[in-house]
């Protein structure tokens, strides 16, 4: 790895982003070209008093994921094939189909 200048500034302005919350941690890595693990660890070491939180926000709650696990498991039931990318369509829609503001 590179230590240059450039790199600096592009790591001081990922810290920036996402200080100011104008970008997630895993946006900011990207833009500025900075491994997500990198920007991580420094994230936590200049905030070590702080949990920075590294899982996504659902988007589903509890009770709408349940009624989605139970409509699943009812298919499943029924003989229905359900892969994994055919789950995921089905959360999709139904997250659609409840006008839920969908960041996957």
């Amino acid at each position: 790895m590179h230590n240059t200048e450039e790199s600096d500034e592009g790591m001081k302005s990922a810290v920036k982003a996402v200080e100011e919350k104008t970008h997630t941690i895993t946006k900011a890595a990207r833009l500025h070209g900075i491994p997500y693990a990198t920007l991580c660890d420094r994230l936590k070491k200049r905030y070590p008093s702080k949990k920075i939180k590294l899982v996504r926000k659902s988007v589903l709650n509890e009770n709408q994921e349940t009624e989605l696990a139970n409509h699943i498991l009812k298919l499943s039931n029924m003989f229905y094939e359900l892969t994994p990318s055919k789950m995921k369509q089905l959360a999709f829609e139904y997250a659609g189909a409840n006008q839920l503001q969908i960041t996957f």
